[in-house]
Protein backbone atom coordinates (compact mmCIF):
# COMPACT_ATOMS: atom_id res chain seq x y z
CA UNK A 1 0.00 0.00 0.00
CA UNK A 2 3.06 2.51 0.23
CA UNK A 3 2.36 3.40 -3.89
CA UNK A 4 -1.36 4.01 -2.64
CA UNK A 5 -2.61 7.36 -3.34
CA UNK A 6 -5.40 7.22 -0.90
CA UNK A 7 -4.11 7.77 2.95
CA UNK A 8 -7.31 8.83 4.54
CA UNK A 9 -10.84 9.04 3.01
CA UNK A 10 -14.10 11.09 4.59
CA UNK A 11 -16.92 9.24 3.55
CA UNK A 12 -20.11 10.32 3.79
CA UNK A 13 -23.89 9.38 3.99
CA UNK A 14 -26.80 11.08 4.34
CA UNK A 15 -30.38 8.96 4.69
CA UNK A 16 -30.35 5.22 4.03
CA UNK A 17 -32.29 3.35 1.36
CA UNK A 18 -33.78 -0.12 0.08
CA UNK A 19 -33.80 -2.01 3.15
CA UNK A 20 -30.45 -0.25 5.10
CA UNK A 21 -28.52 -1.26 2.00
CA UNK A 22 -26.17 2.15 1.80
CA UNK A 23 -25.00 1.68 5.26
CA UNK A 24 -24.05 -2.18 4.71
CA UNK A 25 -22.48 -1.34 1.61
CA UNK A 26 -20.66 1.64 3.45
CA UNK A 27 -19.58 -0.54 6.06
CA UNK A 28 -18.23 -3.33 4.19
CA UNK A 29 -16.20 -0.68 1.90
CA UNK A 30 -14.96 1.23 4.82
CA UNK A 31 -13.98 -2.27 6.72
CA UNK A 32 -11.68 -3.57 3.38
CA UNK A 33 -10.34 0.03 2.77
CA UNK A 34 -8.70 -0.12 6.28
CA UNK A 35 -7.80 -3.58 5.67
CA UNK A 36 -5.71 -1.78 2.56
CA UNK A 37 -4.37 0.18 5.23
CA UNK A 38 -6.41 3.20 4.67
CA UNK A 39 -7.83 5.51 7.42
CA UNK A 40 -11.13 5.80 6.82
CA UNK A 41 -13.59 8.78 8.69
CA UNK A 42 -17.36 8.61 8.35
CA UNK A 43 -19.76 11.54 8.81
CA UNK A 44 -23.40 11.59 8.49
CA UNK A 45 -25.19 14.39 7.34
CA UNK A 46 -28.66 14.49 9.34
CA UNK A 47 -32.02 15.72 8.26
CA UNK A 48 -32.55 19.07 10.62
CA UNK A 49 -35.06 18.26 13.28
CA UNK A 50 -38.18 19.65 13.04
CA UNK A 51 -38.97 22.43 14.95
CA UNK A 52 -35.25 23.44 14.73
CA UNK A 53 -34.13 26.60 13.23
CA UNK A 54 -31.66 26.02 9.89
CA UNK A 55 -31.55 24.33 6.95
CA UNK A 56 -29.85 21.05 5.47
CA UNK A 57 -27.85 23.41 4.15
CA UNK A 58 -26.20 24.74 7.34
CA UNK A 59 -26.11 21.43 8.87
CA UNK A 60 -23.85 20.18 6.39
CA UNK A 61 -21.64 23.10 6.08
CA UNK A 62 -21.43 23.52 9.90
CA UNK A 63 -20.60 19.60 10.28
CA UNK A 64 -18.20 19.64 7.23
CA UNK A 65 -16.47 22.56 7.64
CA UNK A 66 -13.82 21.29 10.80
CA UNK A 67 -12.68 19.05 7.40
CA UNK A 68 -12.29 21.20 4.80
CA UNK A 69 -8.36 21.69 5.55
CA UNK A 70 -7.96 18.54 7.13
CA UNK A 71 -5.37 15.72 5.76
CA UNK A 72 -8.07 13.96 3.43
CA UNK A 73 -7.40 12.14 -0.12
CA UNK A 74 -10.68 11.77 -1.17
CA UNK A 75 -14.61 11.84 -0.43
CA UNK A 76 -16.83 8.76 -1.30
CA UNK A 77 -20.64 8.84 -1.19
CA UNK A 78 -22.81 6.58 -1.90
CA UNK A 79 -26.09 7.87 -3.63
CA UNK A 80 -26.88 10.53 -1.90
CA UNK A 81 -27.81 13.66 -2.53
CA UNK A 82 -24.98 15.64 -0.98
CA UNK A 83 -22.95 17.06 -4.05
CA UNK A 84 -26.03 19.17 -4.57
CA UNK A 85 -26.21 21.19 -1.35
CA UNK A 86 -25.37 24.52 -1.17
CA UNK A 87 -24.20 27.10 1.03
CA UNK A 88 -23.68 30.58 0.44
CA UNK A 89 -24.34 29.83 -3.74
CA UNK A 90 -21.33 27.75 -3.76
CA UNK A 91 -21.52 23.60 -3.93
CA UNK A 92 -20.54 22.48 -0.13
CA UNK A 93 -18.11 19.83 -1.56
CA UNK A 94 -15.88 22.73 -3.41
CA UNK A 95 -14.39 23.75 -0.54
CA UNK A 96 -12.41 20.49 -1.08
CA UNK A 97 -9.51 20.24 -3.25
CA UNK A 98 -9.70 16.68 -3.37
CA UNK A 99 -11.42 13.44 -5.20
CA UNK A 100 -15.19 13.46 -4.64
CA UNK A 101 -16.50 10.24 -5.72
CA UNK A 102 -20.03 9.54 -6.22
CA UNK A 103 -21.00 5.92 -6.20
CA UNK A 104 -24.35 5.81 -7.77
CA UNK A 105 -26.85 2.23 -7.70
CA UNK A 106 -29.13 3.13 -10.36
CA UNK A 107 -29.49 4.34 -13.90
CA UNK A 108 -27.76 8.05 -14.08
CA UNK A 109 -31.67 9.32 -15.25
CA UNK A 110 -32.09 9.08 -11.33
CA UNK A 111 -28.95 11.15 -10.46
CA UNK A 112 -29.19 13.70 -13.16
CA UNK A 113 -29.57 16.36 -10.56
CA UNK A 114 -26.70 15.63 -8.86
CA UNK A 115 -24.15 14.51 -11.24
CA UNK A 116 -24.53 17.91 -13.38
CA UNK A 117 -23.55 20.07 -10.44
CA UNK A 118 -19.91 21.86 -11.10
CA UNK A 119 -17.72 20.26 -8.83
CA UNK A 120 -14.18 21.10 -8.97
CA UNK A 121 -12.72 17.45 -8.92
CA UNK A 122 -15.51 15.09 -9.41
CA UNK A 123 -15.75 11.19 -10.22
CA UNK A 124 -18.45 8.56 -10.25
CA UNK A 125 -18.50 4.80 -9.84
CA UNK A 126 -21.89 2.65 -11.25
CA UNK A 127 -22.42 -0.82 -11.59
CA UNK A 128 -23.48 -0.62 -15.75
CA UNK A 129 -20.55 -0.08 -18.69
CA UNK A 130 -23.86 2.03 -20.53
CA UNK A 131 -24.44 4.16 -17.90
CA UNK A 132 -20.27 4.51 -17.39
CA UNK A 133 -20.91 5.81 -21.36
CA UNK A 134 -23.84 8.09 -21.03
CA UNK A 135 -22.20 9.66 -17.60
CA UNK A 136 -19.09 10.73 -20.05
CA UNK A 137 -21.05 11.80 -22.23
CA UNK A 138 -23.51 14.01 -20.89
CA UNK A 139 -21.55 15.51 -17.77
CA UNK A 140 -17.81 16.44 -19.45
CA UNK A 141 -16.93 18.51 -16.14
CA UNK A 142 -16.78 14.71 -14.32
CA UNK A 143 -12.81 13.60 -15.16
CA UNK A 144 -13.47 9.77 -14.43
CA UNK A 145 -15.91 6.78 -14.43
CA UNK A 146 -15.29 3.50 -13.24
CA UNK A 147 -17.77 0.69 -13.33
CA UNK A 148 -18.04 -1.42 -10.02
CA UNK A 149 -20.90 -3.40 -9.44
CA UNK A 150 -21.67 -4.35 -6.01
CA UNK A 151 -20.13 -7.05 -4.10
CA UNK A 152 -21.26 -9.87 -1.85
CA UNK A 153 -20.78 -11.61 1.40
CA UNK A 154 -20.69 -14.99 2.42
CA UNK A 155 -23.07 -16.13 5.44
CA UNK A 156 -19.93 -16.92 7.43
CA UNK A 157 -18.23 -15.94 10.54
CA UNK A 158 -15.17 -15.37 8.92
CA UNK A 159 -16.38 -13.36 6.16
CA UNK A 160 -19.06 -11.10 7.48
CA UNK A 161 -17.73 -8.69 10.13
CA UNK A 162 -18.94 -9.17 13.68
CA UNK A 163 -21.72 -6.81 13.96
CA UNK A 164 -23.48 -8.48 10.83
CA UNK A 165 -23.33 -12.13 11.77
CA UNK A 166 -24.57 -11.21 15.02
CA UNK A 167 -28.26 -9.98 12.96
CA UNK A 168 -27.93 -12.92 11.01
CA UNK A 169 -27.61 -15.22 13.53
CA UNK A 170 -30.33 -13.62 14.96
CA UNK A 171 -32.33 -14.23 12.33
CA UNK A 172 -31.61 -17.98 12.19
CA UNK A 173 -33.69 -17.83 15.58
CA UNK A 174 -36.76 -16.36 14.67
CA UNK A 175 -37.30 -17.75 11.00
CA UNK A 176 -36.67 -21.71 10.62
CA UNK A 177 -36.08 -21.17 6.25
CA UNK A 178 -32.51 -19.18 7.20
CA UNK A 179 -29.25 -21.22 7.31
CA UNK A 180 -27.77 -22.18 10.25
CA UNK A 181 -23.89 -21.07 10.26
CA UNK A 182 -22.97 -24.66 8.98
CA UNK A 183 -23.23 -24.88 5.44
CA UNK A 184 -25.86 -26.84 3.32
CA UNK A 185 -25.31 -28.54 0.28
CA UNK A 186 -27.35 -26.74 -2.35
CA UNK A 187 -29.42 -29.82 -3.31
CA UNK A 188 -30.67 -30.16 0.26
CA UNK A 189 -31.77 -26.63 0.90
CA UNK A 190 -35.04 -25.76 2.31
CA UNK A 191 -36.01 -22.76 -0.12
CA UNK A 192 -36.13 -24.18 -3.82
CA UNK A 193 -36.75 -20.56 -6.09
CA UNK A 194 -35.86 -17.58 -3.89
CA UNK A 195 -36.95 -13.85 -5.23
CA UNK A 196 -35.69 -10.99 -3.00
CA UNK A 197 -36.88 -7.60 -4.48
CA UNK A 198 -39.82 -4.89 -3.77
CA UNK A 199 -43.15 -4.78 -5.32
CA UNK A 200 -45.24 -1.77 -6.08
CA UNK A 201 -48.53 -2.04 -8.16
CA UNK A 202 -47.88 -0.95 -12.08
CA UNK A 203 -51.50 0.81 -11.90
CA UNK A 204 -50.79 3.00 -8.62
CA UNK A 205 -47.23 4.37 -11.20
CA UNK A 206 -49.19 4.44 -14.50
CA UNK A 207 -52.01 6.80 -12.08
CA UNK A 208 -49.12 8.88 -11.02
CA UNK A 209 -47.76 8.93 -14.74
CA UNK A 210 -51.87 10.37 -15.77
CA UNK A 211 -51.56 12.88 -13.55
CA UNK A 212 -52.74 16.05 -14.83
CA UNK A 213 -49.89 19.06 -15.25
CA UNK A 214 -47.05 15.96 -15.41
CA UNK A 215 -45.61 17.67 -11.98
CA UNK A 216 -44.43 14.05 -11.69
CA UNK A 217 -41.05 15.51 -13.36
CA UNK A 218 -39.93 17.36 -10.98
CA UNK A 219 -38.77 13.93 -9.63
CA UNK A 220 -39.65 14.84 -5.96
CA UNK A 221 -42.14 11.88 -5.70
CA UNK A 222 -41.27 8.63 -3.33
CA UNK A 223 -42.64 5.08 -2.55
CA UNK A 224 -44.91 6.68 -0.13
CA UNK A 225 -46.59 8.88 -3.19
CA UNK A 226 -46.55 5.59 -5.80
CA UNK A 227 -48.31 3.48 -3.22
CA UNK A 228 -50.94 6.31 -2.23
CA UNK A 229 -54.40 5.96 -3.49
CA UNK A 230 -54.97 9.55 -3.35
CA UNK A 231 -52.98 10.01 -6.52
CA UNK A 232 -56.01 8.68 -8.00
CA UNK A 233 -56.97 12.02 -9.61
CA UNK A 234 -58.27 12.25 -13.62
CA UNK A 235 -56.59 10.11 -15.87
CA UNK A 236 -55.22 12.78 -18.77
CA UNK A 237 -52.94 10.39 -20.58
CA UNK A 238 -51.99 6.63 -20.94
CA UNK A 239 -48.97 5.09 -19.79
CA UNK A 240 -49.41 1.80 -22.23
CA UNK A 241 -49.00 4.44 -25.20
CA UNK A 242 -46.50 6.22 -24.41
CA UNK A 243 -43.13 6.34 -27.21
CA UNK A 244 -40.24 5.38 -24.54
CA UNK A 245 -41.96 2.59 -23.29
CA UNK A 246 -43.11 1.41 -25.69
CA UNK A 247 -39.60 1.30 -27.45
CA UNK A 248 -38.00 -0.62 -24.27
CA UNK A 249 -40.79 -3.78 -24.90
CA UNK A 250 -40.43 -4.13 -28.36
CA UNK A 251 -36.70 -3.81 -28.16
CA UNK A 252 -36.12 -5.22 -24.84
CA UNK A 253 -32.15 -5.17 -25.98
CA UNK A 254 -32.23 -1.17 -26.25
CA UNK A 255 -30.69 0.68 -23.05
CA UNK A 256 -33.24 3.80 -22.21
CA UNK A 257 -30.62 6.49 -24.32
CA UNK A 258 -30.50 4.21 -26.99
CA UNK A 259 -34.47 3.85 -27.07
CA UNK A 260 -34.37 8.06 -27.36
CA UNK A 261 -31.96 7.85 -30.15
CA UNK A 262 -34.22 5.44 -31.66
CA UNK A 263 -37.03 7.67 -31.25
CA UNK A 264 -35.33 10.55 -32.64
CA UNK A 265 -34.42 9.14 -35.46
CA UNK A 266 -38.20 8.63 -36.58
CA UNK A 267 -38.86 12.20 -35.58
CA UNK A 268 -41.09 10.87 -32.69
CA UNK A 269 -39.27 12.98 -30.52
CA UNK A 270 -37.12 16.42 -30.80
CA UNK A 271 -33.90 17.26 -29.44
CA UNK A 272 -35.22 20.27 -27.42
CA UNK A 273 -33.67 18.33 -23.97
CA UNK A 274 -30.54 16.34 -23.49
CA UNK A 275 -30.79 12.48 -23.96
CA UNK A 276 -30.00 12.14 -19.92
CA UNK A 277 -32.41 15.26 -19.23
CA UNK A 278 -35.12 13.56 -21.23
CA UNK A 279 -35.18 10.15 -19.69
CA UNK A 280 -35.36 12.20 -15.83
CA UNK A 281 -38.32 14.01 -16.80
CA UNK A 282 -39.56 10.64 -17.64
CA UNK A 283 -38.15 8.61 -14.58
CA UNK A 284 -41.79 6.82 -13.93
CA UNK A 285 -41.80 5.13 -17.39
CA UNK A 286 -38.85 3.31 -16.07
CA UNK A 287 -40.07 2.69 -12.68
CA UNK A 288 -43.41 1.69 -14.78
CA UNK A 289 -41.10 -1.26 -17.26
CA UNK A 290 -40.08 -2.42 -13.98
CA UNK A 291 -43.11 -2.53 -12.29
CA UNK A 292 -44.78 -4.29 -15.23
CA UNK A 293 -41.91 -7.18 -16.03
CA UNK A 294 -41.68 -8.30 -12.45
CA UNK A 295 -45.62 -8.84 -12.28
CA UNK A 296 -45.28 -10.51 -15.48
CA UNK A 297 -42.42 -12.44 -14.49
CA UNK A 298 -43.78 -14.02 -10.76
CA UNK A 299 -47.58 -14.57 -12.18
CA UNK A 300 -45.91 -16.19 -15.29
CA UNK A 301 -43.84 -18.37 -12.71
CA UNK A 302 -46.93 -19.16 -10.14
CA UNK A 303 -49.51 -20.03 -12.75
CA UNK A 304 -47.49 -22.94 -13.90
CA UNK A 305 -47.40 -23.81 -9.97
CA UNK A 306 -43.71 -23.48 -9.59
CA UNK A 307 -43.65 -22.40 -5.14
CA UNK A 308 -41.61 -19.21 -4.55
CA UNK A 309 -40.15 -17.50 -2.11
CA UNK A 310 -39.99 -14.32 -1.81
CA UNK A 311 -38.76 -11.49 1.07
CA UNK A 312 -39.38 -7.83 0.00
CA UNK A 313 -41.59 -4.78 1.13
CA UNK A 314 -44.57 -4.88 -1.19
CA UNK A 315 -45.64 -8.46 -1.72
CA UNK A 316 -48.84 -8.39 0.61
CA UNK A 317 -50.35 -6.52 -1.92
CA UNK A 318 -49.30 -8.61 -5.07
CA UNK A 319 -50.55 -11.93 -2.97
CA UNK A 320 -54.39 -9.80 -2.26
CA UNK A 321 -53.88 -8.89 -6.44
CA UNK A 322 -53.66 -12.60 -7.17
CA UNK A 323 -56.45 -13.96 -4.32
CA UNK A 324 -58.75 -11.64 -7.22
CA UNK A 325 -57.10 -12.54 -10.23
CA UNK A 326 -55.43 -15.76 -10.24
CA UNK A 327 -57.00 -17.33 -6.65
CA UNK A 328 -55.97 -20.79 -7.47
CA UNK A 329 -52.43 -20.11 -7.70
CA UNK A 330 -52.08 -17.94 -4.87
CA UNK A 331 -51.14 -21.08 -2.65
CA UNK A 332 -47.56 -20.92 -4.36
CA UNK A 333 -46.35 -17.75 -3.19
CA UNK A 334 -44.55 -17.93 -0.30
CA UNK A 335 -44.51 -14.34 0.82
CA UNK A 336 -41.24 -13.35 3.96
CA UNK A 337 -41.55 -10.92 5.89
CA UNK A 338 -39.17 -7.82 5.10
CA UNK A 339 -35.88 -8.06 5.86
CA UNK A 340 -32.71 -5.70 6.32
CA UNK A 341 -29.99 -6.08 3.47
CA UNK A 342 -27.41 -7.20 6.07
CA UNK A 343 -29.83 -10.72 6.41
CA UNK A 344 -29.42 -11.39 2.84
CA UNK A 345 -26.77 -14.06 3.01
CA UNK A 346 -28.43 -15.97 5.86
CA UNK A 347 -31.15 -16.01 3.22
CA UNK A 348 -29.55 -16.80 -0.01
CA UNK A 349 -27.26 -19.32 2.05
CA UNK A 350 -30.03 -21.33 2.13
CA UNK A 351 -31.86 -21.55 -1.33
CA UNK A 352 -31.29 -23.35 -4.46
CA UNK A 353 -32.08 -21.53 -7.04
CA UNK A 354 -32.35 -17.37 -7.25
CA UNK A 355 -34.51 -15.44 -9.51
CA UNK A 356 -32.81 -12.12 -10.74
CA UNK A 357 -33.98 -9.24 -12.32
CA UNK A 358 -32.21 -6.53 -13.50
CA UNK A 359 -33.07 -3.04 -13.55
CA UNK A 360 -32.84 -2.57 -17.18
CA UNK A 361 -28.81 -2.52 -17.16
CA UNK A 362 -27.93 -4.00 -20.01
CA UNK A 363 -24.25 -3.84 -19.51
CA UNK A 364 -23.99 -3.96 -16.07
CA UNK A 365 -24.91 -6.41 -12.54
CA UNK A 366 -27.26 -6.56 -10.10
CA UNK A 367 -26.01 -7.28 -6.14
CA UNK A 368 -28.78 -10.37 -6.24
CA UNK A 369 -26.25 -12.07 -8.62
CA UNK A 370 -23.11 -12.21 -6.31
CA UNK A 371 -25.31 -12.57 -2.95
CA UNK A 372 -26.79 -16.24 -4.77
CA UNK A 373 -23.40 -17.07 -5.81
CA UNK A 374 -21.09 -16.35 -3.02
CA UNK A 375 -23.33 -18.21 -0.94
CA UNK A 376 -23.16 -21.46 -3.08
CA UNK A 377 -26.91 -20.24 -4.80
CA UNK A 378 -27.57 -21.01 -8.56
CA UNK A 379 -29.03 -17.43 -10.52
CA UNK A 380 -31.52 -17.41 -12.89
CA UNK A 381 -31.11 -13.53 -14.91
CA UNK A 382 -31.76 -11.81 -17.97
CA UNK A 383 -29.07 -10.94 -19.75
CA UNK A 384 -26.46 -8.49 -19.77
CA UNK A 385 -23.41 -8.09 -21.83
CA UNK A 386 -21.46 -7.17 -18.38
CA UNK A 387 -22.00 -11.07 -17.66
CA UNK A 388 -20.86 -12.16 -20.71
CA UNK A 389 -18.21 -10.05 -22.24
CA UNK A 390 -16.97 -8.70 -19.31
CA UNK A 391 -17.27 -11.34 -16.62
CA UNK A 392 -17.47 -14.20 -19.04
CA UNK A 393 -19.59 -15.83 -16.80
CA UNK A 394 -22.08 -19.03 -17.50
CA UNK A 395 -23.61 -21.68 -16.22
CA UNK A 396 -20.50 -23.52 -15.27
CA UNK A 397 -20.09 -20.84 -12.61
CA UNK A 398 -24.17 -21.10 -11.52
CA UNK A 399 -25.35 -18.03 -14.15
CA UNK A 400 -28.30 -19.11 -16.22
CA UNK A 401 -30.47 -16.82 -18.15
CA UNK A 402 -33.72 -16.23 -19.85
CA UNK A 403 -34.53 -13.88 -22.51
CA UNK A 404 -37.28 -10.52 -21.76
CA UNK A 405 -38.87 -11.22 -24.86
CA UNK A 406 -40.00 -14.91 -24.28
CA UNK A 407 -40.59 -14.50 -20.51
CA UNK A 408 -43.36 -17.63 -21.02
CA UNK A 409 -40.27 -19.57 -21.13
CA UNK A 410 -38.85 -19.22 -17.93
CA UNK A 411 -40.72 -21.72 -15.96
CA UNK A 412 -39.43 -24.39 -18.38
CA UNK A 413 -35.53 -23.09 -17.94
CA UNK A 414 -36.70 -23.19 -13.77
CA UNK A 415 -38.15 -26.87 -14.42
CA UNK A 416 -34.92 -27.35 -16.41
CA UNK A 417 -32.42 -25.97 -13.86
CA UNK A 418 -33.62 -28.06 -11.29
CA UNK A 419 -34.74 -31.24 -13.16
CA UNK A 420 -30.70 -31.56 -13.87
CA UNK A 421 -30.33 -32.82 -10.47
CA UNK A 422 -32.18 -35.84 -11.05
CA UNK A 423 -30.41 -39.01 -11.25
CA UNK A 424 -29.89 -40.76 -14.84
CA UNK A 425 -31.28 -44.30 -13.05
CA UNK A 426 -34.22 -42.05 -11.50
CA UNK A 427 -37.93 -41.76 -12.89
CA UNK A 428 -38.10 -38.54 -13.48
CA UNK A 429 -40.83 -36.71 -11.89
CA UNK A 430 -42.85 -33.69 -12.30
CA UNK A 431 -40.32 -30.48 -11.50
CA UNK A 432 -43.97 -28.54 -10.50
CA UNK A 433 -43.62 -29.71 -6.62
CA UNK A 434 -40.39 -29.04 -6.71
CA UNK A 435 -40.46 -31.71 -4.07
CA UNK A 436 -36.67 -33.00 -2.37
CA UNK A 437 -35.66 -36.06 -3.94
CA UNK A 438 -33.33 -39.12 -2.73
CA UNK A 439 -31.81 -39.31 -6.56
CA UNK A 440 -30.70 -35.43 -6.55
CA UNK A 441 -27.32 -35.27 -8.31
CA UNK A 442 -24.05 -33.89 -7.25
CA UNK A 443 -24.39 -31.91 -10.49
CA UNK A 444 -26.30 -29.27 -8.87
CA UNK A 445 -23.83 -28.77 -5.97
CA UNK A 446 -20.41 -29.31 -7.75
CA UNK A 447 -22.29 -26.15 -9.35
CA UNK A 448 -22.49 -24.31 -6.25
CA UNK A 449 -19.15 -24.97 -6.11
CA UNK A 450 -17.87 -23.39 -8.52
CA UNK A 451 -20.67 -20.42 -8.15
CA UNK A 452 -18.76 -19.48 -4.64
CA UNK A 453 -14.93 -20.54 -5.88
CA UNK A 454 -16.08 -17.91 -8.30
CA UNK A 455 -17.71 -15.24 -5.88
CA UNK A 456 -15.27 -15.78 -3.80
CA UNK A 457 -12.17 -14.41 -6.69
CA UNK A 458 -14.19 -11.99 -8.43
CA UNK A 459 -17.18 -10.60 -5.61
CA UNK A 460 -15.87 -10.40 -2.79
CA UNK A 461 -15.38 -6.52 -0.87
CA UNK A 462 -12.24 -6.79 -0.81
CA UNK A 463 -12.46 -6.80 -5.04
CA UNK A 464 -14.35 -4.01 -4.78
CA UNK A 465 -11.78 -2.21 -2.80
CA UNK A 466 -8.78 -3.37 -5.27
CA UNK A 467 -10.71 -2.06 -8.74
CA UNK A 468 -11.41 0.82 -6.63
CA UNK A 469 -7.60 1.71 -5.83
CA UNK A 470 -6.52 0.43 -9.57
Amino acid sequence: MDNCKYRHILFLSYKDICYNSTSYFEQRISEELINAGIKVTHLNIPKPAKGLSGTLADTAYMLLKPYFNADLDAIIDINTTIPCIKYNNRYILNNFDIPVWHYILDHPLYHYKALKVQLNNYNVICLDTFHAKLIRESFPHIREVKVIPLSADEYSISNISKKYCQDNMADTNSDSSYNTLSYHKCSKRAVKLLFTSTYTDPVKVALLYNKSGLNIQNNNINDKDINDNSTKNTLIKDIDNDYLLNALLNNPSFTQEKAVQYLRSLNILDNSSSTIQYLHNNFLIDVYLQCIIREEIISTIIKNRIPITIYGHGWDAFADKCDILIPEYTKYLDIRKEVTYNRLPAIYSNARLSLNQMPWFKGGMHDRIPLALMNGCLSLTDASTYLTDVLNIGENEGVYTYSLENIEAVPDIIMDILNNTADDNCVPEIINSLSDKDCVLENINSLSDNARAYAHKHFSWKCWVDKFLD
